[in-house]
């Protein structure tokens, strides 16, 4: 035992001893610091996927209220142009179904029946 401590207290031993507990250390250290850095982009893209999928269904129904505004504004456009331009009794009955169609798929789209 004497034999051991003369030996970790003689330079080499210092030297040996010092490289064997800070290779310990600093794997220990970087392991430590590695998880925390894994944990941190697992959290990261969850919730890039989460933002992302919100963005995609509010999008959705951007697209779903612009294409049933372009639908009504175009129909309720040919019902007030053809009054306008005095067409057929027979047309003008054309142009208002179509309208009422388009304003019925619309309030069937439309969650609950809320007015917008």
């Amino acid at each position: 035992m004497e034999q051991f401590i003369k030996i970790l207290n003689s330079p080499f031993g210092l030297l040996v001893s010092g490289t064997i507990i800070s290779g310990l250390l600093v794997q220990y250290i970087t392991a430590k610091w590695q998880q925390g850095n894994w944990i941190f982009q697992q959290r990261f893209t969850t919730q890039r996927t989460k933002f992302e999928k919100e963005m995609l269904q509010k999008y959705k129904v951007l697209e779903d209220i612009n294409g049933t505004v372009a639908t009504i504004l175009t129909h309720c456009q040919m019902v007030v142009v053809g009054y306008t331009k005095r067409v057929s009794s027979q047309q003008q009955k054309e142009m208002t179904r179509n309208y009422n169609e388009a304003e019925i798929t619309r309030m069937k789209d439309r969650p609950f029946g809320d007015e917008v």
